[in-house]
């Protein structure tokens, strides 16, 4: 269950503790489901336009996300990027 209120997430009733870019990039998927996205495409909804950094943050925000939330069922897309499934 996410609360995008409280900015909490939780499972079974215990809060899974996430950080603010963990949370966004959640919230990110949950809205835009089944759709694909690059890497650059999530920078920019989840970082914003003005970060100036290496691309791979997302993977490792990723896979921190993936290993705090092992059901959520990102996929990874060879060569472009990811993408939620249903």
């Amino acid at each position: 269950m996410v609360d995008e209120n409280t900015r909490e997430v939780s499972k079974d009733g215990m809060i899974i503790e996430l950080t603010s870019k963990e949370f966004d990039m959640l919230v990110f998927f949950m809205d835009y489901r089944s759709q694909a996205f690059s890497r650059e495409q999530i920078l920019e909804r989840v970082w914003g336009e003005d970060y100036f950094g290496n691309d791979r943050v997302v993977d490792d925000l990723l896979r921190r996300l993936r290993k705090k939330l092992p059901d959520l069922n990102i996929e990874t897309i060879y060569g472009y990027g990811y993408r939620l499934s249903r």
